[in-house]
């Protein structure tokens, strides 16, 4: 009865053991998944992304109680395999084999944990992972997953796990003491050459990201002053990496999501800022902006104008209407609605447009090189181009598209040049 209590017991104890390696499992499968169809490329990574969380929060915060269960579920399933196989009862061996088979294969069972230093290695020096010029290196424990999993690719790793779980199981009750002493001492080498670089590397890495945070938020926060002013500057908050790296997500009340700053390799200064980017597209402010101005300027029916904004200051932005009204902006294109349509009559409204309405180019055109499309029911008519000096002598160039969009909208490709002024201007044709 005391054999069974213990039996079930040390089997209670397996299950807790690998119960958060399922759960981890089933995460990864999810994160896989979800990181792959979003990102358009298989991310491996992402399988592992929650154990490595996990790991990087029990190392990195030197929780003792969080450590102990990580020693716990790594070592336990190691030692109840070899407990297991030990006490085994050897007396229906009657004979055991050749101690020169024996050693062979003990040998060769040694010698399958070497492919295992290029774990340390990784985990010492780091391995790079990435795609194309985008790559990043890794160390610790994040660089040993990603040297397991790509030498588990091959097969390598499964293939030596496996042989030494199999040789393990069905050997270890005949190992000599010598034997089962050299087996602990190697697996005890590797765990230690694996675990205390990895310790080492999380804690330098936490040291370093805390210095690295506290000097970049500096920068930022004088940034963010300068360009948000005072009434959003104090309710955004920094957003701290879990790795060291340039982008830096930032909170703010303004956006559903949060937007990213950049600093320069030198982390002397903002490169880049998403915000302006996010908070027009979240709040549809081109499209708001197409429509301001179609009001604004009364076009006629038929004519209608593409818009992006360039550029606005959110400090002097009370409401939307007011952004709409002192953004910078360009004109992307204008479209022209027409059933029945020659090229004459286009011409004639191109140019009536230029004549009526071409000031509201001028907060983001400087006349010195001028392009833009015109469309017809939506679809590419002509490209629009002028340089400054012809321009204000009132000569506009016009480049057909010579597309045939397979409904009897075919448009002849051909370079025009006309002059707006002209009632009845001769075109000059290449």
């Amino acid at each position: 009865m005391e054999k069974n209590s213990k039996r079930k017991i040390k089997t209670i104890l397996l299950l807790l053991s690998i119960f958060p390696y399922l759960i981890f499992l089933v995460m990864g499968i999810f994160n896989l998944c979800y990181d792959s169809i979003n990102n358009g490329y298989l991310d491996l990574y992402a399988l592992f992304e929650p154990l490595t969380n996990v790991w990087h929060e029990i190392i990195g915060n030197l929780n003792i109680i969080f450590i102990i269960l990580a020693i716990f579920c790594v070592g336990y399933p190691i030692y109840y395999l070899l407990d297991k196989s030990s006490k085994k009862k050897d007396n229906t061996l009657e004979a055991s084999p050749k101690p020169k088979k024996i050693n062979k294969l003990f040998v060769l069972y040694i010698i399958s944990f070497l492919p295992y230093l290029y774990l340390i290695y990784s985990c010492i020096f780091g391995i790079e992972l990435g795609f194309f010029s985008s790559t990043s290196t890794y160390y610790g424990f994040t660089a040993i997953i990603i040297a397991f999993v790509s030498l588990s690719i091959v097969p390598i790793y499964p293939i030596l796990l496996i042989f030494q779980i199999i040789y393990t199981i069905k050997k270890y009750k005949i190992f000599s003491d010598i034997q089962r002493k050299v087996l602990k001492v190697t697996i005890i080498i590797l765990l230690l050459l694996l675990i205390v670089p990895s310790i080492i590397h999380l804690i330098n890495s936490k040291n370093n990201l805390n210095t690295t945070y506290n000097q970049d938020k500096i920068i930022i926060e004088n940034y963010l002053k300068d360009e948000f002013g005072e009434k959003y500057y104090n309710n955004m908050e920094i957003i701290k990496p879990s790795r060291i790296s340039t982008n830096y997500e930032i909170k703010t009340p303004l956006l559903k999501e949060t937007f990213e700053l950049s600093l320069n390799e030198k982390r002397t200064k903002i490169t880049s800022n998403s915000f302006y980017e996010d908070f027009i597209d979240e709040n549809d402010l081109n499209d708001k902006l197409s429509n301001y101005l179609n009001q604004y300027y009364k076009f006629p029916e038929y004519l209608e104008l593409n818009s992006s904004i360039d550029k606005f200051d959110i400090k002097d932005s009370n409401n939307i209407d007011n952004l709409l009204k002192n953004c910078s902006y360009k004109i992307d294109s204008f479209n022209i609605t027409k059933e029945d349509y020659n090229k004459e009559e286009i011409i004639k409204i191109i140019k009536d447009y230029f004549i009526n309405y071409d000031q509201i180019l001028t907060t983001y055109y400087d006349k010195s090189y001028l392009m833009f499309n015109a469309k017809v029911n939506n679809k590419s008519y002509a490209s629009i181009q002028t340089i400054k000096d012809k321009y204000e002598a009132g000569s506009i160039k016009l480049i057909f598209s010579g597309y045939n969009y397979g409904d009897d909208y075919t448009i002849p490709n051909e370079e025009l040049t006309i002059n707006i002024y002209k009632e009845n201007d001769t075109y000059s044709q290449k």
